[in-house]
């Protein structure tokens, strides 16, 4: 991966292999009104919790592929519709695999645009898209010139997606600690009431 990333972007049509942690450059233009918020805490700002701007993008040979454009504070999260625009831009990013959906995780939230698991699958179903089966970490500032829009970096690549993960290994935690809650629980009362209803069932039955 890493010497990859250290070459010259190519052109999609240059990857032979269609595998990931290829650096590309693509031409086209955005979808406007189909954002996806990928949340992730970020390790490199001050302010945590937020999310991975997420966006089609429809390239000059008609591909349609994800790109996560930068990261966001929760608290713009009213004002982030204004990073997208449908007009003609390059981009130069690093091709990332899809993520795989795990069953101790939530649901994505797709009435809110809330993405814990960017699954291009279910991506490409809900935004009625043919979508790629990779998406783009694009490298520096997003086009939209936003402020609020922290740019990404090819260097953090492996910040970037610890970021992303930390908040699955969160939830695999929380699962976990709810599951040994509810066996201390179901021992407690099979202890406390259970087996002493029982007891006195079969006391009364003999």
């Amino acid at each position: 991966m890493q010497a990859n990333l250290t070459l010259p972007a190519i052109n999609l049509a240059e990857i032979q292999d269609n595998l990931p942690y290829h650096k590309v450059k693509i031409t086209g233009q955005f979808l406007p009104n189909k954002d996806i918020y990928l949340y992730g805490r970020r390790s490199m700002s001050s302010e945590k919790d937020g999310y991975y701007l997420v966006t089609p993008f429809k390239t000059i040979e008609d591909k349609v592929i994800l790109v996560a454009r930068g990261w966001f504070s929760n608290r713009n999260k009213n004002i982030i519709t204004q990073a997208t625009n449908d007009q003609p831009h390059e981009i130069i990013g690093v091709t990332m695999p899809s993520e795989k959906t795990r069953i101790y995780l939530p649901a994505n939230d797709i009435k809110n645009k809330v993405w814990l698991t960017l699954d291009l699958k279910e991506a490409s179903q809900t935004l009625e898209l043919n979508l790629e089966n990779f998406y783009i970490i694009t490298e520096g500032q997003d086009i939209s010139n936003l402020d609020i829009l922290l740019p990404l970096s090819i260097n953090d690549l492996a910040a970037i997606r610890n970021d992303h993960l930390e908040y699955a290994l969160t939830w695999f935690g929380l699962a976990i600690s709810l599951i040994v809650i509810y066996m201390i629980y179901q021992r407690r009362y099979m202890a406390v009431d259970v087996i002493p209803r029982l007891d006195r069932w079969i006391q009364k039955n003999n």
